[in-house]
């Protein structure tokens, strides 16, 4: 079996209420994750779906350590990531990055495509100055963006094409995880189709390993290779994409199957 190259073991994380800000009632806490566990090797592809509230963007958030669990632990190559500092701690976030739904706030608008693109690089060393110009025309190219956008600002761009460039600032840092969180959410369907195959056409050609995190098993069956069914921030599902689709053994798997073939008609 190949070993996993990111991998969370037990990761629990509560969220505190305060009971609408009203002194006399009780402080309560909700449980976002209770005891996750997921993997996905090099290369692969690992699938996680729920339906809202399932705890999918916690998990897509502790895995780039945005949130912290609870308990648990989050490990990149073997290594626990939760001590890691200074340059141990950067070089982590370059080797996962994550392709947020919000494409909007994840562009400054003060900065062009070209600069949107090349200023993490520069912070990382994946790029100089001297070499931005070639870098941006390789990322373009490798997203299918033509070159004459790299002057344009993110309100000249539509949806797709901003997704695009935040996908091109995330491989121009040569990762070795990239996190897509319900990347295509706020797309068309057609531009979503677009975006979900670019994802899995750049796993295989740069031999990324691709976390895709989405409410749509249909997206979620087409692009990954294991598939982990959220519920109520717990597994409900684990297994082979293929399996999980066919044969749902979890009821609110199930109901995501049967959603799907409303949508698309019987398999």
């Amino acid at each position: 079996m190949t070993a996993p190259l990111l991998a969370a073991a037990d990761l629990t994380v509560r969220f505190g209420q305060s009971g609408r800000g009203l002194p006399w009632r009780p402080r309560r806490s909700v449980l976002a994750l209770d005891a996750v566990s997921v993997s996905v090797a090099a290369g692969g592809t690992l699938g996680v779906v729920g339906t809202s509230g399932s705890g999918k963007t916690t998990l897509a958030r502790c895995l780039v350590r945005l949130t912290r669990p609870d308990s648990g632990v989050v490990r990149l190559a073997g290594q626990d990531v939760a001590g890691l500092t200074g340059a141990a701690a950067r070089d982590f976030h370059r080797r996962v990055q994550l392709v947020p739904q919000n494409w909007g706030s994840a562009l400054d608008s003060r900065y062009s495509v070209a600069d949107a693109i090349t200023e993490p690089a520069l912070l990382h060393g994946t790029t100089t100055r001297g070499g931005r110009a070639g870098f941006v025309t390789r990322l373009l190219d490798l997203v299918g963006l033509p070159e004459a956008y790299r002057t344009r600002l993110p309100h000249e761009l539509s949806g797709g094409q901003a997704q695009r460039v935040v996908i091109a600032r995330a491989i121009g840092l040569r990762p070795d995880v990239l996190i897509a969180d319900e990347a295509v959410t706020a797309l068309d369907a057609s531009t979503c189709a677009q975006i979900v195959n670019l994802l899995a056409e750049l796993r295989e050609r740069l031999g990324l390993a691709l976390v895709f995190v989405s409410h749509d098993l249909a997206l979620v069956a087409h692009v990954a290779d294991h598939i982990v069914v959220l519920h109520e921030g717990a597994v409900a599902e684990t297994g082979p994409a293929a399996d999980v689709l066919r044969r749902p053994a979890a009821a609110i798997t199930a109901e995501l199957v049967a959603a799907v073939r409303v949508r698309t008609g019987p398999a």
